[in-house]
């Protein structure tokens, strides 16, 4: 960041884990319903491009093709992917985000890049 120096971005990225958490549980099923509804119907959205759709098939192929020797690919995948989501309810968000960001259970890496506008400070490097 330009405006601040690493050490302060982690800690506010930490502060939006620990309230967008509580926004999770605030949130109206109907508004969660409403997400999961546009989700589902963005990914069921038809190309636009032919070069778009060759693309995504072509990344199915290298994803796919090594693991399934009998040529079945699983071609409706965003289908599926659409229909899970349009499933998928508080309960769920709430348990995977747990699960995956509680600082019990997460591990952590964080890289702090210094420069000209916030430099390292040297007390820092020796403690």
């Amino acid at each position: 960041s330009k405006k601040l120096p690493p050490t302060e971005v982690a800690e506010r990225i930490d502060e939006f884990l620990v309230t967008f958490r509580k926004q999770l549980d605030a949130m109206p099923e109907s508004e969660i319903e409403t997400y999961t509804n546009s989700l589902s119907t963005k990914l069921l959205k038809p190309f636009q491009k032919l070069s778009s759709e060759a693309s995504n098939q072509f990344g199915k192929l290298s994803r796919y093709g090594p693991e399934v020797g009998n040529g079945d690919l699983p071609w409706d995948s965003v289908k599926d992917l659409a229909g899970a989501i349009r499933q998928v309810k508080r309960k769920d968000l709430v348990s995977t985000f747990d699960r995956l960001t509680h600082p019990s259970s997460r591990s952590k890496v964080a890289s702090y890049v210094y420069g000209t506008t916030h430099p390292l400070d040297p007390v820092k490097i020796r403690s």
